[in-house]
């Protein structure tokens, strides 16, 4: 396999994974406290430049995920045929409903907002609006997400456990993505129990992975600098 683009696809979800953070925890700490929905439209409205950034940039997480578990799951398949298969299986679920998630936030919001401005259609554009703000607690899309990053959960934790046994050079990082994936669940306990304070782990999730993928990178990208070849075993590492 190209352990070079292997190498780089990782990059570019550390990348995106870093915007993501830088603006997510700010805007996380001087967002006004809002009780009601009609509260949390007016302090949305109107969007702006970040809140497009901020959802584009998770739409290209999304993708660059899916590419490169691919890669990594390719990487591990000669070690574990089945399992490599089932953490497979789970990447399309994820990657449609994260997109789903984000782009909607793009495409399908602005509309209903648009809408909740007309007298004619504010209470059934605000019903809609209340299902489909991503950071509105309890909403059906803030639900689609969650259960999305537990999908992804799934193969964070088995290409973590081949990691873990069979790459020498990946242990930590297979530590990493396993922590990842179960905190995963946590956060999708935690929506499913509406305790949006243990629904939070989301985000630690996300730091966790990220620590995940800087060794990924430097042992993909420092193989390729130094010719070695691979034919996609995790112990060639």
């Amino acid at each position: 396999m190209n352990i070079r683009a292997m190498g780089i696809l990782t990059v570019l979800v550390i990348v995106t994974t870093l915007i993501w953070l830088i603006i997510l925890i700010p805007a996380q700490a001087s967002a006004p406290r809002v009780d009601v929905l009609h509260e949390k439209i007016a302090a949305m409205e109107p969007l702006g430049f970040v809140h497009y950034v901020t959802y584009i940039n998770a739409a290209l997480i999304t993708i660059f995920d899916v590419a490169m578990f691919a890669g990594l799951i390719t990487f591990c398949r000669k070690e574990e045929p089945m399992w490599t298969t089932v953490a497979m299986a789970f990447l399309p679920i994820y990657g449609l409903g994260n997109l789903i998630t984000y782009l909607s936030q793009i495409f399908v919001v602005p509309l209903l907002l648009r809408h909740y401005e007309a007298p004619g259609t504010r209470a059934f554009a605000e019903v809609l609006l209340g299902l489909t703000i991503q950071d509105w607690p309890g909403s059906a899309i803030q639900g689609l997400n969650g259960l999305s990053y537990a999908m992804l959960g799934i193969p964070s934790i088995i290409v973590g456990w081949i990691f873990y046994r069979k790459a020498k050079g990946l242990r930590i990082s297979g530590l990493l993505l396993i922590a990842s994936g179960v905190l995963s669940f946590l956060a999708l306990i935690g929506l499913l129990a509406a305790n949006y304070e243990l629904a939070a782990a989301t985000l630690a999730s996300g730091a966790v992975f990220l620590a995940a993928l800087v060794p990924i990178a430097r042992f993909f990208l420092k193989s390729s600098h130094e010719g070695r070849s691979t034919d996609g075993s995790a112990t060639s590492a």
